[in-house]
C-alpha cells in the first residue's frame, strides 16, 4: 500500500513536533543543571519535569551513554523525520522505499515501548512530566499514523531494524558532545573545589585580623578555582541574597545543630527527610563545617515535610507517615545534637526505602527510649513545634526543599556560595566577590524537592 502524501506530511509534522519537544526539554534541563532555573515544566510536586530529570533512571542512562534522555528522544524524533522525508521523496515514485518503511515501522516500536517503560517509571515516583506528557502524545499519534495508515506488509524486520540502530549510531555520534557538555547534576550539588587552606590552618591564628585575612585570602583562591559555570551560578544567587529582604526570627538554642547564637553567621536549614538534595546539602555542609572555624556559623535545622498529613500547605499526602515521623522525631531528639545528627545522616542515606517502621528501627539503634519518644511525637508541644517550622518556612515564601536562610536573608542552597559567605562572615559586598562575573537574572518556579 503507498501511502498519501497527506499521510506522510502528517508523519513528518508530528516528527518535527517530537523534535521541538525535546530541543526544549533539552536546554531546559541545560539551564536547570547550570544555574539552577526551574523550567516552565516544574509546575508544582506532582508536575515537575526537573524531578523527572533528575531521577536515577535519567542521571544513569546520561551517565553511561554520554546523551541525556531528552537527547535520546531528540534522536528519536530526528529518526522518524529522516524516514517520512525519505518516504516523501519516494512518494511521487511507483513504489516506495521497502527499507525506509520497515525502518520507520522497527523505529517507530521502539519509540512506542520505550514511552510505555518511561510511564510506568513516572508512575512509580509519583510525579509527572508536562513535556514529557506532550512527548507521549506525539509518539501515540506517530505510531497511529505509522500502524494504521502505512500498513504492516512487506516489513523486514532485519533490513529495517539494521537501517534504524545505523542513523541511531549516526545521530548519537553527532550529539555525543553536546550530551558531555551538558553537567550530569545540577552546580548546586557540583563538588567543591577548595582552595589549599584547612580549618587548623584558619583555628591556628590568635586575633580577629588574622582570621578575616586568611578567610579574604581563601576566598580569593576559592574564587579563583571555580569553574565558569559555578562562578555564574554564584553571581546570580549572590544578587538574590543582596536584594533579598531580611526576615529575622529567634534563634531556638534546642534546634541549634553546630555554632551558637553569637556566630556572625547564622544559617537555618529546612529539610524533607525524603529529599535527595536535602541529603546532598547536608553532607555538603558537613564538609563546609570541617574546613571553616568553629565560631564562625551556625546552623540551626528545622522540617519542612512534604506531606498535606502534618502540612497542610501540601496539596497531596504521601500516605506512608515517612515524612512527619521523621521530622517529629527529630525534633523530639533536637535537645542530643549528635545523636539527632546521626539519626538523621541514618535516614537521608536510606531514604529511598524509608517505612515508619525503619524509621523506628534506626532510632531504636541510637539508644533512644522509644515510650518516652512515641510521647513526644503525639505531643502537643512537638506540633507546635513543626508547626513553627512550617509557618517560618512560609515567611520564607519557601517553594521547595531544602531551604537555607543566611543572617534572615533566602539563600539558593549552593554549597559554593554558602562557604564563600562564611568566609565573608556574610558580606556579599566584600572586594573579592568582584572576581565574580556580572549576574544574570534568573527563575525559581517550581520545587527544589
Amino acid at each position: 500500500m503507498k501511502p498519501s502524501r497527506n499521510t506522510l506530511l502528517a508523519l513528518l509534522i508530528s516528527g518535527l513536533a517530537g523534535v521541538a519537544v525535546t530541543i526544549y526539554q533539552w536546554l531546559a534541563l541545560l539551564v536547570l543543571r547550570t544555574s539552577n532555573e526551574k523550567p516552565l515544566c516544574a509546575i508544582n510536586e506532582a508536575l515537575d519535569c526537573s524531578a523527572i530529570w533528575d531521577s536515577a533512571l535519567s542521571t544513569t542512562i546520561h551517565q553511561y551513554s554520554g546523551i541525556p534522555i531528552a537527547g535520546w528522544g531528540l534522536i528519536w524524533s530526528t529518526l522518524i523525520v529522516v524516514f517520512a522525508i525519505k518516504l516523501l521523496l519516494d512518494n511521487q515514485k511507483e513504489n516506495h522505499s521497502a527499507l525506509a518503511m520497515s525502518a520507520l515501522f522497527i523505529s517507530t516500536v521502539a519509540g512506542v515501548i520505550g514511552v510505555i517503560a518511561l510511564i510506568f517509571y513516572s508512575i512509580s515516583l509519583q510525579v509527572f512530566c508536562l513535556s514529557c506528557i506532550t512527548f507521549y502524545v506525539v509518539t501515540a499519534v506517530i505510531a497511529f499514523i505509522v500502524f494504521t495508515k502505512l500498513g504492516r506488509n512487506n516489513i523486514n524486520y532485519t533490513s529495517g531494524g539494521g537501517t534504524s540502530l545505523a542513523v541511531t549510531i549516526v545521530l548519537a555520534l553527532v550529539l555525543y558532545l553536546p550530551g558531555q557538555n551538558t553537567p550530569l547534576q545540577s552546580v548546586l550539588n557540583s563538588p567543591l573545589v577548595a582552595a589549599n587552606t584547612s580549618n587548623s590552618d584558619v583555628e591556628s591564628k590568635t586575633t580577629d585580623t588574622d582570621v578575616a585575612a586568611t578567610n579574604n585570602e581563601e576566598l580569593k583562591q576559592f574564587i579563583a578555582a571555580q569553574p565558569v559555570e559555578a562562578l555564574q551560578a554564584m553571581s546570580n544567587f549572590l544578587a538574590e541574597y543582596q536584594d533579598a529582604e531580611p526576615i529575622n526570627h529567634a534563634a531556638d538554642n534546642s534546634r541549634i545543630a553546630f555554632g551558637n547564637e553569637q556566630s556572625p553567621v547564622k544559617i537555618i536549614e529546612w529539610l524533607e527527610i525524603t529529599c535527595p538534595h536535602c541529603a546532598q546539602l547536608s553532607q555538603q555542609l558537613a564538609s563546609i563545617k570541617n574546613s571553616t572555624a568553629s565560631n564562625s556559623w551556625s546552623l540551626e535545622t528545622r522540617y519542612y515535610p512534604l506531606d498535606s498529613e502534618c502540612n497542610l500547605n501540601m496539596s497531596r499526602s504521601r500516605n506512608d507517615g515517612v515524612s512527619c515521623l521523621a521530622a517529629k522525631s527529630l525534633i523530639c531528639l533536637s535537645d542530643d545534637k549528635d545523636k539527632a545528627h546521626s539519626i538523621q545522616e541514618t535516614l537521608f542515606a536510606n531514604q529511598k526505602q524509608l517505612t515508619t517502621d525503619m524509621i523506628r528501627d534506626i532510632i531504636r539503634d541510637h539508644e533512644v527510649d522509644m515510650i518516652q519518644l512515641a510521647t513526644c511525637i503525639e505531643s502537643e508541644a512537638t506540633a507546635n513545634a513543626l508547626a513553627t517550622d512550617i509557618a517560618m518556612a512560609q515567611d520564607h515564601n519557601i517553594t521547595g526543599t531544602p531551604l537555607v536562610v543566611m543572617n534572615g536573608r533566602s539563600l539558593t542552597a549552593m554549597p559554593h556560595l554558602i562557604y564563600s559567605l562564611i568566609l565573608s562572615g556574610g558580606d556579599g559586598k566584600v572586594i573579592e566577590f568582584a572576581q565574580l562575573p556580572k549576574a544574570e537574572p534568573i527563575s525559581h518556579e517550581g520545587h527544589n524537592h
